[in-house]
């Protein structure tokens, strides 16, 4: 098998097959300050919202894994409509993913909104993420939006609007 690795890397043009943005890891934000308001439990909405905000995709993604971790015993103030606008203008869709895994763990009131746009996201594994998220609020799973998901065309998407439904 090693033997076929030179002929392998000729057809490629003499080195390995770009990947794809989409398909490469986000780097781990191993920062000790996020790491510290994580393990609080006590966190405030005013302590973690510039972490999302930061350029790099890694520290936004850390972020929200933070937020998802502390889940319910953040204290949003009341800024529910700014942490709905900072998953909006959220367009890596590596870290739309850990928005979805996220917003349903916390107490957000507008968590299902941004879950309900993500269904139309361009990006089928967010859109299945949405899906999973939606079921994890409780209640009444927005049955209609999660129908119409079962004729996406990513698999993914199909398979979690059914589980939620």
């Amino acid at each position: 098998p090693l033997a076929l690795a030179p002929l392998v890397l000729a057809a490629c043009g003499g080195g390995p097959p770009e990947v794809p943005l989409a398909f490469q890891p986000l780097p781990i934000c191993a920062e000790p300050a996020l790491r510290a308001l994580e393990e609080r439990r006590d966190a405030r909405f005013a302590e973690w919202a510039p972490w999302a905000a930061r350029e790099n995709a890694g520290d936004r993604a850390a972020a929200w894994r933070a937020l998802a971790r502390m889940g319910r015993t953040v204290d949003l103030e009341g800024r529910d409509a700014e942490l709905l606008a900072l998953a909006r203008s959220e367009r890596d869709p590596r870290v739309a993913i850990e928005i979805a895994f996220a917003l349903p763990r916390t107490r957000c009131t507008t968590a299902e909104t941004w879950l309900l746009e993500a269904l139309r996201h361009e990006d089928g594994r967010v859109r299945a993420g949405a899906a999973r998220g939606l079921a994890l609020l409780g209640g009444a799973p927005p049955w209609q939006a999660l129908l119409a998901q079962l004729s996406d065309e990513h698999p993914l998407a199909r398979a979690d609007a059914a589980t939620a439904l």
